[in-house]
Formats: C-alpha cells, sequence, structure tokens
C-alpha cells in the first residue's frame, strides 16, 4: 500500500540553515546487559527513516543484531547524541548539512553510507511531455538557491538549455547559456511551484511537493533525478557516524541491510519514487570507478591528433568557415557515459563522440579546446543544425533516409545493433522474441519504434522523448522493457550494474551511426577525409579502447566503418 508522508526537509535544506529546536530522545528498546557489539542504537527522523529502519530491524536480529531506533522531531539532537556517543549512529541528513553542521559546531560526524534521496522531477502542466515544448512557453521552479540549482540541472539533462560548465549546484537563471526554446521561468518558493501548474507547460518540484500536488511520483513524472546525477550524489540520505566507526562491524551490517534488496523493494513499493534507494557505491560516487575513463591517456591520444594543412582547409567552404570563426560549434551531449561526459572536477569532455569531435577540432584549428557544444536529444539534432546554431552533430545518430532527406551526414563512424534492456533479475523477459504483450519503451525520433514493428508487433510500444525518460519508466514499472541501441544501453549498465541488464541477444539491422552535417554541405567530404585519417593511423581503435572497450571489459575492438 502507498503511503503519503511528511517533507522532511532535508531534500532541500540549504546548508548552515540548522535547526534549532529540541526533542529529548526517548528511551530506546533493549536491556543496558547486551553486549555493545550487537547493539546498533540510531537516532532517526520519522519519515521515512524510522520506518525504513523498523524493516531493517528483523534483518539485523537474523545476523544477531539487535536494532534500536529512537524517533527525534528535530535535526540537531540526533547529531549530538551521535557525537557524545550515546547512540552509534543517525539517519535524517544530507551531505551538505552534515558537513556544515560539523563545521558550525566542531562535531566529527562522517558519512558511512548513502540510503535514498528524495528526487525533484519534472511533472506536467498544461502539456504532458517535453515533446511538446514550444517556443516561449513556461516553467516554474522554486527560487531558493539549492532548489533552483537542482531544478534547472534536471532541465539541463533533459535537454531543455544549457548551463554554464562547472556552475552545479549554485546554478541559477543567469548561469543559462542555450535556451533554443526561449523558455520562460516562473520562479517561486518551494511550495507555491504546484500551485500554479495548471496555468505553466511544467512544473518542477521535489517528490513531497508533488505528493501534494496530487501527483504520482512514480506515474506521472516526466522526468526525476536519477540515482547518478549530480544533485542525488550530494543530497543522498546517509548513516552518519562518529568518525572513526564508520567501518565497525555493526555499521556495515546496518548499511549493508538499509542497501539490501529487501529494503530497497520496501522503498520503492511504499514510498511511490518520492523516496529513492541510491544505488552507487558511495554518496559521492557518481560514476564507479571500474568504468572510470583513464583521463591521461585519453587527454594524450587528443593531444597528439593530427593537424590539416591551410590547402586542405582554404579548398573546403564548410572547414574554412569554422577556420574563420575560430571555433567549432557541436551538436552533442554532456551525459553520455561512454560517448561524451562532462567530468565535473576538470570540466572535461571525454567518451568516444567527444574525442572524435576534440580530434576534428584539433584538425581544422589546430587546439582541441576550441569547441562550444549545445546539449542536443533526439528531438532537436535536425533543427540545431538547420538553424546554423552548430557546425556538426556528434550524439550517436544513426544514419535514416529520412534524416538524410533533411541534413547530411559523413561516416559511419561506428556500427552497432538493437538490445533489450530490463531490470536487473527480469525473468519474464527473455530477449525480443518474448516481447508480445508487453509494454516496450523506446525513442521518439529514433530508429526504435520502425525496428520494434518489424520484430515485435505484437508490443505494445510506448515512445519517450529522451533516453532518461524511457529509463525513468522502466525502473518505476511503468514498462516491461527498453528497446535502443546495444551501444547506448551499455551506457545504463556500467553506470547502474545492479539496476538493470541486457535480456537476451543482440538483434535488428546494423546501426550506423553519422555525424550530421548542414543539409549539401561540402563538409561531409571534408569529415569523411578525416575520418578515414583516424582510422588508418590507428586514432580510431585507440579512442574506442580508452573510452569503450577497457570501461566495459569487451577485450576485441569491433571493425572500423568503411568510409566511401
Amino acid at each position: 500500500m502507498k503511503k503519503r508522508f511528511l517533507h522532511v526537509l532535508l531534500s532541500g535544506l540549504l546548508a548552515g540553515a540548522l535547526i534549532s529546536g529540541c526533542a529529548a530522545p526517548g528511551t530506546a528498546a533493549g536491556s543496558s546487559s547486551e553486549s555493545d557489539d550487537k547493539v546498533i542504537k540510531v537516532a532517526a527522523s520519522s519519515v521515512p527513516h524510522a520506518e525504513i529502519l523498523a524493516q531493517a530491524k528483523d534483518i539485523l536480529a537474523e545476523e544477531g543484531y539487535d536494532l534500536q531506533v529512537t524517533e527525534f522531531s528535530d535535526y540537531v539532537q540526533p547529531n549530538n547524541v551521535v557525537e557524545s556517543g550515546e547512540f552509534d549512529a543517525n539517519y535524517f541528513q544530507h551531505i551538505p548539512y552534515l558537513e556544515s553542521f560539523n563545521e558550525e559546531q566542531g562535531t566529527h560526524l562522517v558519512n558511512a553510507g548513502g540510503i535514498h534521496y528524495e528526487p525533484f522531477g519534472i511533472y506536467p502542466g498544461t502539456k504532458a511531455s517535453l515533446s511538446d515544448i514550444a517556443d516561449g512557453d513556461v516553467i516554474a521552479i522554486p527560487n531558493d538557491t539549492t532548489n533552483e540549482a537542482r531544478a534547472l540541472l534536471l532541465l539541463q539533462d533533459n535537454g531543455i538549455l544549457t548551463l554554464k560548465d562547472g556552475v552545479g549546484l549554485t546554478a541559477t537563471v543567469n548561469d543559462i547559456t542555450d535556451n533554443p526554446n526561449n523558455v520562460q521561468f516562473e520562479e517561486l518558493e518551494a511550495a507555491q511551484v504546484a500551485r500554479v501548474k495548471d496555468e505553466v507547460a511544467y512544473v518542477v518540484l521535489n517528490g513531497n511537493y508533488a505528493l501534494e500536488a496530487g501527483f504520482s511520483v512514480g506515474k506521472d513524472s516526466i522526468a526525476y533525478e536519477k540515482a547518478d546525477s549530480e544533485a542525488a550524489g550530494i543530497y543522498v540520505n546517509v548513516i552518519a557516524v562518529k568518525e572513526g566507526n564508520e567501518n565497525s562491524d555493526k555499521i556495515k551490517a546496518l548499511v549493508d541491510v538499509l542497501k539490501s534488496d529487501a529494503i530497497v523493494k520496501y522503498i520503492n513499493d511504499t514510498y511511490d519514487g518520492a523516496v529513492i534507494p541510491f544505488t552507487a557505491g558511495s554518496a559521492d560516487a557518481s560514476e564507479p570507478v571500474a568504468a572510470a575513463i583513464d583521463k591521461e591517456a585519453f587527454d594524450a591520444l587528443i593531444a597528439a591528433g593530427a593537424v590539416a594543412d591551410d590547402a586542405e582547409i582554404e579548398a573546403n567552404s564548410w572547414a574554412k568557415a569554422v577556420k574563420d570563426a575560430g571555433v567549432l560549434r557541436v551538436g552533442g551531449t554532456r551525459t553520455s557515459f561512454l560517448f561524451s561526459q562532462l567530468d565535473e572536477t576538470d570540466e572535461g569532455l571525454r567518451g568516444f563522440d567527444a574525442g572524435l569531435y576534440q580530434l576534428l577540432t584539433r584538425y581544422i584549428l589546430g587546439d582541441e579546446s576550441k569547441f562550444e557544444l549545445t546539449q542536443v536529444d533526439s528531438s532537436t539534432r535536425e533543427s540545431v543544425l538547420q538553424s546554423d546554431q552548430v557546425d556538426a552533430v556528434f550524439a550517436t545518430y544513426s544514419i535514416t533516409p529520412a534524416r538524410a532527406e533533411v541534413i547530411s551526414f559523413a561516416g559511419p563512424y561506428y556500427t552497432s545493433r538493437q538490445a533489450v534492456l530490463v531490470k536487473k533479475g527480469n525473468t519474464e523477459v527473455n530477449g525480443i522474441d518474448s516481447l508480445a504483450g508487453k509494454i516496450v519503451a523506446t525513442q521518439a525520433g529514433s530508429t526504435g519504434p520502425d525496428i520494434l514493428a518489424e520484430f515485435a508487433p505484437e508490443a505494445e510500444i510506448e515512445e519517450f522523448e529522451t533516453d532518461q525518460e524511457a529509463r525513468t519508466a522502466l525502473e518505476q514499472g511503468r514498462v516491461d522493457a527498453y528497446v535502443t541501441d546495444y551501444t547506448l544501453l551499455l551506457n545504463a549498465i556500467v553506470k547502474n550494474p545492479d539496476v538493470y541488464e541486457i535480456s537476451g541477444d543482440v538483434f535488428g539491422p546494423e546501426d550506423n551511426y553519422g555525424i550530421g552535417l548542414p543539409l549539401d554541405s561540402d563538409g561531409v567530404e571534408f569529415v569523411n577525409a578525416f575520418l578515414k585519417k583516424v582510422i588508418e593511423d590507428g586514432t580510431w581503435e585507440k579512442l574506442w579502447k580508452i573510452s569503450l572497450g577497457d570501461r566495459t571489459g569487451i577485450q576485441t575492438a569491433p571493425a572500423s566503418p568503411v568510409i566511401e
């Protein structure tokens, strides 16, 4: 049964905003004669934290531990009682609050493990899908610093806008660098945002306000913060302990149980998406170490790229225009883990596509850093070329006859096929032949709908504007499977190996990725010549190994594409 719960406030708490009210701790259950090593005393907020802990009690008992939970109504005493040693841990706060409390109160508390987060989501106003967005539409967002930034980052992740690199969770509307639909923002106090949902195209809310507005977070959100997003990694609610106790056996046991399949299922079944299990290994790790790119090798490969001579550039009007402008304007993404991912630590963009457009930038301009990236998705890739917002699109862009009528393609530069993605442990779907009668997600504007119509004609197809929307629907159980390009699905698996898996074998025709260029541009000839060079000199294979092979465990590089 779904539960409606009161907001715990911490999902939007500003760093340093300490609440000074007190609640005396209650008497914890259990006898003082029990071994301290087997008693785990936890201070917690009532909802959802104490409720989640209640589900862990019997599981821990089976392991020999006595979990004793005391509920608190304030955000100061739970930290004080852990600092004093009266309690072993607390569960009520996110990392910015924990760090601020330590700084201001002189305490020595540390994060022992991230358990859940309360996501921001994009919800329907007068429009039900992001594909319906039109010029001048209004989106309502919170106006306080933290929540406004989270809203803007979520909109950026879904292709609505582009923010200045590196602004992160300090972003405001003044940091928007690209707003292709001229979206207008109505900035309101967080509690007021939902109240204008009938007057604006979309509203961006956190979980509790979505519930209060009558939205089902699991069913109604168009998109929400993913477990691997920057905001989720920072605002995850954690188990906090006194420094030095984070590696004790009982704290490890507590964290392991709270991250177990049983507790994950309880959270997913109970809170309707307003509370989501945090699946990364730690609260500040946004990508798995095993899949991290070798930044040094990547940067060295790009820096060693070839540079075209002046005569070659002068002979091509597209390349000459780029050279004269002093910048290559690229349509791409910052969020494709294997192909083009922004690294917030150094503002670098790395991955297979990122490597190719940086090599092309170097080839034309002699400096791989002289590119500007505009975020695109499947609904905007043609339009940014047609409106001269970009010079080229590198975005795992399948070459199709329909697209080739409105833009031109260089390449192919990569070849893939289709695959079926399901939630980890799904036994009801076994590849493409098992999709009859199933609800199957795919991306609108991609080759997915046509391929599903051919290979799974009895499936119920549901189209989504973005990869994130499709995976959100899969995670929430609104669809049974997600069919798209196999290589793109690898992005999801290497980031979330405990969440997704590929079901069955790859299928369908070869999917050739091309580099989008303006229609009838002579840039096709220039870029194809560049691709032939990087293939012939071994750069293509080296880039594949650094960006994909070493990170996915695939040992053998695929055959390089044939450029005509």
